[in-house]
């Protein structure tokens, strides 16, 4: 999912940067130790960020093909 999310923050011209809320600090760790995330606690405690360049890398390993179609 993140790749779609970089994805899409590409096409936004947001340079594939995204930021969410992880559901705990578990998960919070795993997006930092796996992905390269960033805490930054800004509207929550487990908000994290992934930088672009961080995304470039992400996004070279998982790819993934996003169609806006319904099913």
């Amino acid at each position: 999912m993140f790749a779609i999310a970089m994805n899409k923050s590409i096409e936004k011209g947001h340079g594939g940067c995204v930021h969410a809320i992880a559901m705990d600090t578990d998960i919070l760790q795993h997006y930092v130790d796996v992905f390269g995330a960033n805490i930054i606690g800004i509207l929550h405690p487990y908000h994290f960020v992934i930088e672009e360049e961080i995304a470039e890398k992400i996004m070279e390993v998982y790819d993934y093909d996003w169609s806006d179609d319904e099913l």
